[in-house]
């Protein structure tokens, strides 16, 4: 009993730090998008924000505030780009529901989720204005959070199949029995 109960805190500590890595991963793909993430460049961005807090707000004159709007802007004029930016706002957060759920285990994550995915968006979001790497979008927020909820949901599926099934999943490595002696 006590080694099942080990296992399941060490899956548990597993899933947390996956979830760890996953975060770094949202960071470095959303704020540098595919380029090489380099320390002097982002300093000096936040040293000019912070020498001229002005510069702020005129980045947010390029913020979108108005939900739906790039959306139907998107929508509006489909072509490859648009379609991997909806698409991608909403796949990108599935795996941060998935996990986070996966690692609380109880009811209530789905609020967990929906107000982690909401405030892991905003805070990536507000970063890509504060240090002028992107533009903020609450049509992002949206689909961000969406997407954490599918994962939400996604990992609930996965365990009622689980249970309908009765499948046991084993992150160990399986152990041969040994020959009985004659």
């Amino acid at each position: 009993m006590q080694k099942q109960t080990e296992q399941r805190k060490n899956k548990t500590y597993l899933v947390w730090i996956v979830l760890l890595l996953y975060i770094c991963f949202l960071f470095k793909v959303i704020l540098f998008k595919f380029g090489s993430i380099e320390i002097w460049p982002l300093l000096s961005k936040i040293h000019q924000t912070l020498l001229d807090p002005g510069s702020l707000v005129d980045r947010l004159d390029t913020a979108n505030l108005d939900l739906f709007r790039t959306l139907r802007r998107q929508a509006a004029h489909l072509n490859f780009r648009n379609i991997v930016n909806i698409i991608g706002n909403f796949v990108i957060f599935i795996p941060f529901g998935f996990l986070v759920s996966m690692g609380i285990k109880k009811a209530s994550s789905g609020i967990v989720v929906l107000i982690g995915s909401f405030g892991m968006s905003l805070c990536l979001e507000s970063l890509q204005l504060i240090l002028s790497m992107g533009n903020f979008d609450v049509d992002d927020l949206l689909l961000n959070t969406l997407g954490g909820v599918a994962g939400y949901i996604a990992y609930y599926l996965c365990v009622a199949i689980k249970e309908v099934f009765h499948l046991t999943i084993s992150l160990s490595v399986p152990v041969k029995a040994e020959k009985a002696c004659h």
